[in-house]
């Protein structure tokens, strides 16, 4: 499992920085799993021309969940995935990185709180 939170730092068995990259070793695409806590008004996620965008409010109290392999957006226990409003899923293509850049919508007193974590596994066929 790998964890992501602002300000951004990546972490799966070790310790990452922001600008360290999330690696696919396989042989085939591997799709992330997002997960955000946080008092936000909305979050966007970006990867080279990739963009995924979550126009909603989101609480520290309340998880919000991009799943990349099967669209699934979850707030809490419901569907939003509505609320998804750029859909380019951002993906690790096979013996590639990628390095995604986390921006959200906050108020001066949230805005250092947002926790994000970022599950992904090398993927073979």
């Amino acid at each position: 499992m790998t964890g992501l939170s602002y300000p951004l730092a990546f972490n799966w068995n070790i310790t990452l920085k922001s600008s360290d990259e999330m690696r696919n070793e396989g042989n085939a695409t591997a799709y992330p799993v997002y997960r955000f806590r946080g008092d936000t008004d909305g979050i966007t996620i970006k990867a080279g021309d990739s963009v995924m965008t979550y126009g909603g409010k989101t609480a520290a109290d309340t998880e919000l969940m991009i799943d990349t392999f099967t669209g699934e957006v979850r707030y809490g226990l419901s569907d939003r995935s509505y609320l998804l409003t750029s859909r380019d899923w951002i993906t690790i293509p096979p013996k590639s990185a990628i390095t995604p850049y986390v921006d959200f919508v906050a108020s001066p007193e949230t805005e250092g709180s947002l926790q994000v974590e970022v599950s992904w596994r090398d993927t073979y066929l």
